[in-house]
Order: C-alpha cells, then structure tokens, then sequence
C-alpha cells in the first residue's frame, strides 16, 4: 500500500493538460511566459503570478536566479510543479549577493563593505566558486587575526573582514550568503520541485505547516551559517527543513553537501502539531553536519510513520562550518534530539552511513529510542564510535547493538564507493 501511495503521488505531480510557463535569463516578465521564445526573466514575475492547480513552470537549464521562490498551491490529485526544461547544468537558484566590490579599508588588514543587500545577516563567505569559506567571528567585540575571517554588523548592516589586500583583488569571486530561505515552504501543498540547484542560502527549502510536497532529484550545497537571534551565539541552517506540521512529504533523488545544520530535518517546538508521512529516501549526502536530525518538542505533538532509508550518508561533520560552531562540534550521520511529543514508527533501514566526526548515530535521550527502528544499515566508520546515547559512546557495532536494541541485522563493513566523489559500489 505505501509503495502505490508513492506512486501515486509521483503519477498526479504533473497535469499535461494545464498550462506550462517558461522563465528563462534572456526573457521579459512583459512576454506571455507560455514558450521559449516568449519565456518570463525574473522569479519575482513567477512569484507574483497565479497559477492553477496542476500548472508547471520550468527554469532554464544553465541559468542563474538570485531572488527567493515563493511556491503557489496546487490542490488534491494536482500539483503545481517547478522544474526545468532545456538542455545542459540544472538551473540555479542562489540565495546570496556578490561582494565583488565596494570594500573599504578601515584599518590596517581589516576590510568594510556595506552593500544596500546587508539588511539581514551575511551567514557565510564563499570564495572562489567554493573553493573555500570564511570563518565568521560570533561576538560583539570581533578581533581579527585570519585571512577569510570576518564578521556581521547588526547594528549598521555591514561587513568587516580580514585580507591581508583588498578582498576585490585577493579573491576572484565573492559569494555573501544572506540569511534567508532559497524557497519559501510555509504555507505550501501540493507542489513538485524537481532538477533545481539551490546554493548559497541559509536554508535551501524551509517552512511552517506543509503538505503533499514532492522534492525530487534537486541539489543542494553552502548552506546555512546564520545567527539564531542575533546575539552571537548561535549559528543555524539546515538543507531541507519541514517545521511544525508537515505531512505526507517526499524528499528523494537529491544531493545534498556543506550544509552547515542538517541537509534534512523533520522537526517541531509548537503545541498541537503533527507530522506523519515523510519520506527521505534514496539521496545522496555528504558533509553536512547531521546527514539527518530528528526533534519534536511539545507534549500534545505527534510524530508518526517518518522514513529515512535507502540513503548515502557521507563524512557527517566534514563540511565548511564543523570547526566553526559557537555550539561545539556535532557531526552525525543520523541524530535525534530530545522529543517530547508522541513519536512512533520512525524507520531508518537501507542506509550507507559512511564516516562522522562525532558517532554515526546518536540520541541525546535514551528515552527517545522508543518508536524507531533501526536496521539493515551499513554502519562504517574507518575510526570514531558506532553510536552515542546521550554521553555514551558505542565504538562497534556490536555494543551499540547491545545499548540500544537496534541494527538487529546492520553490518559494519567498508562500503567500497567507486571514488571519493562517485559514491556508487564498486563493480562486484
């Protein structure tokens, strides 16, 4: 049964009778938005269009957006879709701002940009086309010693940063990261995003109360690092995050990398919510700092039938911001924080967790170990722990076995990947 429900919601995501709309760099928001040759220019034109139950709307395949999505709804059986159409490199949606100019020199190696976009924290700095990142200094009173180093100004809305030249000339390209949401999920039901390349955001896909939401075959990578409230202290941002209620959501197919939180989350800390039928499967993730967390706060909240299987779980906690964390570092494959409301069938199986920092699975509460099932997993770690409950570590398979009643019929052997970037199994 849950198999044909799959596919039934795979089967209704696109309606070849509605009508398609086409957004391409080289396009007028004046056009008519129905062809190629009369494609929309700007996301804003998508954003603030009203599209019917079962519409499409691609994006070109090459082209680049630096503007935030806010999905329209679909309805019952009909999804409204986004996707892409053309040929060659998934179209990429960015969720930040060039600092290829405007620096000042205030003194000594420290560099000031104030650019008009800075109205919301600057969560990261990625050079050279990810070649490398900054190391963001979270104080009132920053103290610069390190190339890269940098810091945000709430109360002017600006950046300082470290660079022994200026940042213009040291680095051939600048990518600021803003601390909003790439696509705007609140709200949202009954929509398909699919073939998207979302970078560079604090969150890729986020949003309160979401419904009937397929992500399909999307990448996602740098993202997070913003500060929580904006007093320094902490820093966030998660892949994909479903908050509060969601229910019946499909998240499969995707490459998910460098995310500073999790690359995927179901999680909640309101009263009265619920989230049931959420499908992570067959994705690709490496270092982010929890492949997967799981959390929900909240004594009348229910959590029930949550699918984390047949994943590639890679190197949890070897992203850009590990070593960074106000918090202290994290690293975990699949984590699982402290749940107060009712949560049941919870299954993780099928899974290749390969390499974490910290444990590749870990429950802050052993209490919270009721309602999950665990198994047939290849657990491999090269060194480092199996498994943490609360302060304990498990370092083989066959003491997390025993601590936690799980992996009954896991293995822990080295998956043998083709490559360090292909995480296909060798042949045989």
């Amino acid at each position: 049964m849950k198999k044909i429900l799959s596919i039934f919601f795979l089967t209704l995501s696109i309606n070849s009778n509605a009508t398609k709309y086409y957004v391409k760099n080289t396009g007028s928001d004046a056009a008519n938005g129905l062809t190629n040759g009369t494609a929309w220019a700007t996301i804003n034109k998508v954003n603030i269009s009203t599209f019917s139950a079962g519409d499409s709307v691609f994006f070109n395949r090459g082209d680049t957006w630096r503007e935030q999505l806010i999905p329209d709804n679909g309805s019952g059986g009909n999804y409204v879709y986004y996707g892409a159409y053309g040929t060659g490199n998934k179209p990429k949606l960015l969720g930040s701002v060039t600092a290829n100019s405007g620096w000042t020199n205030i003194s000594g190696n420290i560099w000031q940009n104030s650019n008009a976009a800075f109205t919301v924290d600057v969560a990261n700095l990625i050079f050279n086309n990810e070649a490398s990142c900054g190391t963001k200094l979270m104080t009132v009173s920053p103290s610069f010693t390190t190339q890269g180093q940098f810091w945000y100004d709430f109360t002017n809305d600006r950046i300082r940063m470290y660079s022994v030249g200026n940042p213009a000339t040291y680095y051939s390209n600048i990518e600021c990261v803003l601390t909003k949401n790439i696509v705007d999920l609140n709200n949202v039901s009954y929509v398909t995003f699919e073939n998207l390349d979302l970078r560079y955001g604090n969150y890729g896909m986020q949003g309160y109360t979401t419904d009937h939401l397929i992500i399909r075959s999307c990448d996602f990578s740098f993202i997070g690092g913003g500060d929580n409230g904006g007093n320094y202290s902490v820093r966030y941002g998660n892949g994909i995050e479903f908050l509060n209620n969601a229910n019946n959501n499909i998240v499969e197919k995707c490459h998910i990398s460098n995310c500073y939180d999790a690359a995927v989350t179901s999680q909640g800390d309101a009263t009265s919510k619920t989230q049931h039928n959420i499908y992570f499967r067959y994705n690709i993730i490496e270092k982010c700092e929890y492949s997967t967390e799981i959390w929900f706060k909240g004594a009348t909240c229910t959590m029930d039938s949550v699918y984390f299987e047949n994943n590639t779980c890679v190197n949890a906690g070897g992203g850009w911001g590990h070593n960074q964390r106000p918090d202290g570092a994290m690293g975990y494959s699949f984590k699982v924080y402290t749940n107060t409301a009712t949560v049941t069938n919870i299954f993780v199986r099928n899974n290749i967790f390969y390499g974490a920092t910290e444990a590749l699975i870990g429950f802050s509460n052993a209490g919270n170990l009721t309602g999950y099932t665990i198994n047939y997993n290849d657990l491999y770690q090269s060194s480092g722990n199996i498994g943490t409950i609360v302060s304990t570590n498990y370092a083989n398979i066959g003491t997390w076995r025993t601590a936690s009643s799980q992996d009954a019929n896991s293995i822990s052997a080295n998956p043998l990947f083709v490559s360090t970037s292909d995480f296909h199994l060798q042949a045989g």
